[in-house]
């Protein structure tokens, strides 16, 4: 409106309040990547001790019972 109108300030100030809310969302959009990245990274190094045997004989942060799994049999 402030276009048609003529309203050099309107301009500015709706620019000004267009730029801010740009800058504000590129702010949420940059934590929201780190965040994201970290907490995949963090997934990813747990999936990689389980898939390969890190933590091996260890169920919910204890030591299973019965025999440990690495164990190999012996053959007669």
């Amino acid at each position: 409106m402030a276009v048609s109108a003529g309203n050099a300030q309107g301009i500015a100030q709706n620019l000004v309040v267009a730029f801010a809310a740009v800058i504000v969302a590129l702010m949420a959009a940059a934590i929201t990547s780190t965040v994201l990245s970290v907490r995949r990274r963090w997934l990813l190094a747990e999936l990689n001790q389980l898939l390969h045997g890190a933590t091996a004989g260890v169920v919910h942060g204890r030591p299973s019972a019965g025999r440990h799994p690495r164990r190999r049999r012996r053959w007669r």
